[in-house]
């Protein structure tokens, strides 16, 4: 009895064709969901970025109020290129210094919509930062980022690098779990804070003090020698 015929002796080349055909067919709609799901849809890009305190976060704690200062800026925008919203879940920003990858710690309670961010002018008052017009924190907790809109603000954070700055990694992970990341020369930054005008950080009108403000500052200062 002979042996029944191979499925293979089937594909007769007219059917192998017919099949690669209909492949090459569907390449577009594949490469078109592959876009939609699983590319990255957010272009990411800083303009600016500084050392130095200049800004603090004042933030109402039990017993009074935490200040916290501010020891890095960076001015980021994020640009959503798909044709849907996405939301930012989370970031991280790294520094490579000295040769070595160095993670910078975001400020605290940024996001929040409690205290505010403050800056000392001149040690004759304060000055606020609206988070809500330039914090990206703030801005990205609250909405999401529309197709083909920008989502920009400032980034701040409570160390800064130590050593040479050489190139920034951001990464930005989205609604969809996609990580966004760029990798950057810092070559962007302005070199230190030479005033708050320098920094290009709009903040409102000059207010007294507070008490716990200039007890703050008064901890800050450098112990006088004794004469």
């Amino acid at each position: 009895m002979k042996n029944s015929p191979h499925w293979l002796q089937w594909l007769t080349p007219g059917l192998i064709g017919a099949v690669i055909g209909f492949v090459l067919a569907q390449l577009p709609n594949y490469y078109e969901l592959y876009k939609k799901y699983f590319a990255e849809h957010l272009r990411v890009s800083i303009s600016s970025w500084f050392t130095g305190r200049v800004l603090y976060r004042v933030y109402p704690v039990p017993g009074g109020e935490d200040v916290i200062p501010v020891e890095t800026y960076i001015y980021v925008y994020l640009t959503n290129t798909s044709d849907r919203p996405l939301s930012i879940k989370s970031y991280s920003v790294s520094v490579k210094a000295d040769g070595e990858w160095q993670r910078l710690v975001p400020l605290r309670y940024v996001a929040d919509e409690q205290g505010t961010v403050v800056a000392f002018w001149r040690n004759q008052g304060i000055m606020r930062l609206d988070l809500s017009r330039e914090g990206f924190d703030w801005k990205a907790k609250r909405e999401a980022i529309a197709p083909n809109s920008t989502l920009s603000g400032w980034l701040f954070f409570e160390t800064q690098p130590t050593g040479k700055a050489e190139r920034f990694k951001f990464e930005f992970v989205d609604s969809t779990n996609v990580i966004h990341s760029l990798v950057q020369s810092t070559q962007v930054k302005k070199e230190g804070f030479a005033s708050l005008e320098s920094a290009y950080i709009p903040l409102g009108p000059a207010e007294p003090i507070p008490e716990f403000m200039r007890k703050f500052q008064q901890s800050q200062a450098p112990p006088q020698n004794e004469r």
